[in-house]
């Protein structure tokens, strides 16, 4: 190989993470930034929640 055939790697050009605390993820909700979503914060990041399906809303009711 020889130093012409070498590429440096790719620079990353994606949107970039913020880790959030979990006063900034109250806050957040507080100032309505999450109206009508389902998040949740794991572990810094907040990810959209799946939606609940029926063995999901099944076994709720038979809990409560």
């Amino acid at each position: 190989m020889t130093m012409a055939t070498l590429t440096p790697p790719p620079v990353e050009t994606g949107p970039r993470t913020w880790k959030w605390t979990t006063e900034q993820y109250y806050k957040l909700g507080e100032l309505g930034f999450f109206r009508d979503k389902r998040v949740e914060l794991i572990h810094g990041e907040i990810v959209d929640m799946s939606p609940i399906g029926w063995p999901q809303t099944l076994a709720t009711h038979l809990v409560m």
